[in-house]
């Protein structure tokens, strides 16, 4: 599978070279998923990026002994495909605590927020993803799309955490995502497989 990136964006978006946006979601129990999606390397001066399609983030809260699982997808409406991956969150004896396993994406296209009209999309080849357990609190970097031609890439910066205030996030993701509504940015972009 390849990605395209295609230029269009103002490369210092939110005022962070190569910041394209964000997303987030929180579970019922506490558990908060935030990802920020940038280009490496910056782009240079001058230099416009587009990503083309539609990002997002939900989750299927913890049940019957089940753990959370946070879904990050991206949609392209043009090639009518979607990609994603899954979080899994297991949660340790010490509160807040957690082992995080990134896995391949768990939903079908009808599964996706009505809003994207997705549900006759195709799904395209699972992105590579850290094959290792990680610790809630950390910051997991995935190169989620690549342009063959440059060598840039977006890649997503996940921090999953625990809290037990719902007012420190709603704070926290307001200041990381420039006063924007985290949950619900859309970027663009183009998919070639």
């Amino acid at each position: 599978m390849t990605w395209l990136i295609a230029g269009c964006l103002t490369a210092s978006a939110y005022g962070q070279p190569g910041l394209l946006g964000g997303a987030g979601t929180s579970s019922s129990d506490g558990w908060k998923f935030y990802v920020s999606y940038v280009v490496e390397p910056p782009p240079s001066a001058g230099q416009q990026i587009s990503v083309k399609g539609q990002t997002d983030v939900m989750h299927t809260d913890a049940k019957a002994g089940r753990p959370v699982i946070f879904h990050r997808f991206l949609t392209d409406p043009a090639s009518k495909t979607y990609v994603g991956y899954d979080v899994e969150v297991e949660p340790m004896d010490k509160t807040g605590s957690a082992r995080l396993r990134f896995k391949p994406f768990s939903l079908r296209a009808d599964q996706l927020p009505k809003e994207y009209h997705a549900a006759d999309f195709r799904a395209l080849a699972t992105p590579q993803f850290p094959a290792e357990t990680f610790q809630s609190g950390q910051t997991i970097a995935v190169d989620v799309l690549i342009n063959p031609a440059t060598g840039q890439k977006v890649v997503d910066y996940v921090e999953v955490s625990f809290e037990t205030d719902p007012y420190s996030q709603q704070s926290r993701t307001a200041r990381l995502s420039g006063g924007r509504r985290a949950s619900s940015h859309r970027r663009s972009f183009v998919a070639s497989e």
